[in-house]
């Protein structure tokens, strides 16, 4: 660590601007709850999301929600570094001032965007995944309350991956239950769909949720389900695709299955055949 690392410039320090009152999420304003209390869990800010709201809730919205935190956070990933890469970068604030100067793209997570910046103008290489390992002050990351359509915690923490498992369920039902132009169905045997969109909205008590739908393996069938994220929706449409395709042409595959060892058969008689007959000796004229 360097002397550098230790200044702070008063005239640098955040304004109130970059602690606001509320963050708009899905359409809709959400208050910012701050609290200094640096030996509980609760302490730093907080923001209370209905079901419909958190899962509209991305990692860079997460990532880029207070801009006041944003400077502290960023260094602390930058001194969670291993040394040697941390002598490669140079002075971690000055680092992170060049970073912010640039106006980083807030549509990407932080750490990503923080692994670009160094690989572009440090040509340092940073793997992004190691950014995001950094132990940080419960201060410096949000956290988020999950509550339901009475306003009661379903869930809450600071590591969005873990907030997603904890209110699957929750997320489920309100993805199965709520409003939607496109209809959920069971018992899929026969492709009858002519087109899936790639993703829908859904009306509920808690506001309006974007969803992905998907065709989903239930072995003997397909089920149109709508789920909650793009990609889990993608690797289950596969999955269901290939069911679907299966079930569709069932007749033709166990045929084909059927006659499989006879044509291997046959591919090594042809074999045989052919080293058994002498090589024709007539010439052309």
């Amino acid at each position: 660590m360097t002397p550098a690392d230790l200044i702070v410039w008063a005239d640098e320090a955040p304004g109130p601007e970059a602690f606001p009152d509320e963050v708009e999420i899905a359409g809709r304003a959400h208050p910012l709850e701050y609290r200094h209390e640096p030996d509980v869990d609760e302490d730093g800010v907080a923001v209370t999301l209905s079901l419909a709201a958190f899962n509209e809730l991305t990692e860079a919205t997460h990532d880029w929600l207070v801009p006041g935190l944003v400077h502290d956070r960023a260094l602390a990933m930058l001194r969670a570094l291993p040394k040697t890469l941390r002598k490669s970068i140079g002075p971690a604030p000055q680092a992170i001032d060049e970073f912010l100067a640039t106006e980083p793209d807030q549509n990407i997570g932080l750490a990503d965007a923080l692994a670009a910046f160094i690989g572009r103008e440090k040509g340092v290489h940073i793997p992004a995944a190691l950014l995001r390992e950094a132990e940080l002050s419960h201060h410096l990351v949000p956290r988020v309350v999950v509550t339901d359509g009475a306003g009661e915690v379903l869930a809450q923490s600071r590591d969005l991956f873990e907030l997603r498992r904890l209110v699957a369920g929750e997320v489920e039902q309100v993805l199965r239950h709520g409003d939607s132009a496109l209809e959920q169905r069971e018992g899929i045997r026969a492709w009858d769909v002519d087109e899936l969109p790639p993703q829908t909205r859904i009306s509920t008590p808690g506001g309006t949720v974007t969803a992905y739908p998907a065709f989903i393996d239930e072995q003997t069938s397909v089920a149109l389900r709508l789920l909650p994220d793009e990609v889990s929706a993608a690797a289950a449409h596969a999955r269901g695709v290939r069911r679907l395709l299966a079930i569709e042409h069932r007749r033709l595959l166990r045929r084909t299955l059927r006659n499989w060892p006879s044509m291997g058969s046959m591919r090594s008689h042809q074999r045989r055949g052919s080293a058994s007959t002498p090589p024709s000796t007539t010439r052309s004229r």
